[in-house]
């Protein structure tokens, strides 16, 4: 004999009331959950959580690094932690990463490693085109990686920093 799709359907929505019942039941122990998109405890723990991770495996070395990765290492969704971020930090994803990678590069270039290409600070910071590592270290220092290396290391007169035009002066083709 073949049942009709009623009597399915009966018996699993049933089966749904039951448990929505029961999980709405006072004596009844709900899952605990760290992550809570609502608590504001959770987002301060997020938060933590967050900080300690970068600075303990160092992720922003991986020049790949999504906002996905970061946020299934911490057990939370994207969006979510991309909120927190705009939030709590003031700033993005893009931005947060950068300002951990910009300050392995001022590491970098704190310890004196003269003999070091620019070019091999930024991919040990991780940065993937010297181009982007450029543009970001100005950003968020207001010079620029030579600028910095020259004032930390005072090479140029008493510490006055040379403008690049004054150190790369441009030079004018003329027609022949």
């Amino acid at each position: 004999m073949r049942r009709s799709g009623w009597s399915c359907g009966l018996s699993s929505s049933g089966f749904l009331f039951a448990g929505y019942l029961m999980y709405n039941e006072p004596g009844f122990q709900r899952p605990v959950t760290n992550m809570h998109p609502h608590g504001k405890g959770d987002t301060m723990n997020l938060q933590a959580q967050l900080i300690r991770y970068f600075e303990e495996t160092r992720p922003w070395q991986k020049p790949e690094l999504k906002i996905s990765d970061v946020a299934s290492a911490l057990a939370t969704n994207r969006t979510y932690l991309s909120g927190l971020l705009k939030k709590k930090q003031k700033t993005n994803f893009k931005r947060f990463v950068n300002r951990y990678r910009i300050t392995e590069a001022k590491r970098l270039l704190d310890e004196g490693n003269d003999d070091m290409k620019m070019e091999d600070i930024a991919f040990l910071s991780g940065f993937t085109c010297y181009t982007t590592f450029f543009y970001a270290f100005r950003d968020e220092t207001g010079v620029s990686p030579h600028e910095y290396a020259e004032s930390r290391s005072g090479g140029n007169g008493g510490g006055r920093m040379q403008s690049a035009k004054q150190r790369y002066p441009r030079f004018r083709y003329r027609k022949i």
